[in-house]
């Protein structure tokens, strides 16, 4: 079934309409193939990948609002821990971080360039600080966001599905016994 592995409300809903098109099979096979190529790809490819899939997110803030630019960036990032836990290398946690890491310090480094501006109202005094402000802050700020995915795969990740009903259900107005 397409969405969540529990058929929560949105998963049902997507799975109904999808069937009453006929476009179930081929979407999920689609998909399928998707995700089997970047599970594929080699430790560098992925991180580019993720770099790459991170920086895009950020056209769903301000002052793009290309909100919709997440179905499809989001889901990349599933994959790609998904791939580095089906990985027969040891440390999965690890490089299940690595690799959120590498999505997030590209989403900081696009989302907060204009901090950089700041530092060139008095280039004279403040512009040598410039290159540590721009790439120290998102590479700081990436280590909050790879923390979730190793604690989540070092506390049993099954696959990327039921990674993303346990956050829909952690923050949902009626918190973890909510569904997706």
């Amino acid at each position: 079934m397409f969405g969540c592995s529990d058929g929560g409300r949105w998963g049902l809903a997507t799975s109904v309409h999808l069937k009453r098109h006929g476009a179930e099979g081929e979407l999920l096979r689609t998909l399928g193939g998707v995700a089997a190529r970047v599970n594929e790809l080699g430790p560098w490819r992925q991180r580019g990948l993720a770099m790459a899939a991170g920086g895009l997110s950020v056209l769903a803030f301000a002052p793009f609002f290309v909100w919709p630019v997440l179905f499809v960036t989001l889901p990349v990032l599933v994959w790609l821990i998904d791939a580095a836990v089906a990985d027969a290398r040891p440390r999965p946690a690890w490089r299940a971080a690595v690799i959120t890491w590498w999505f997030a310090f590209a989403f900081f480094l696009v989302g907060l360039y204009w901090i950089g501006a700041a530092f060139l109202v008095e280039a004279e005094k403040f512009a040598i600080l410039l290159p540590v402000a721009v790439t120290v802050m998102p590479a700081g700020l990436a280590l909050f966001w790879a923390g979730l995915p190793a604690w989540r795969v070092g506390s049993g990740w099954r696959d990327g599905r039921a990674f993303l009903c346990w956050l829909c259900r952690c923050r949902s107005p009626s918190g973890c016994a909510g569904t997706c």
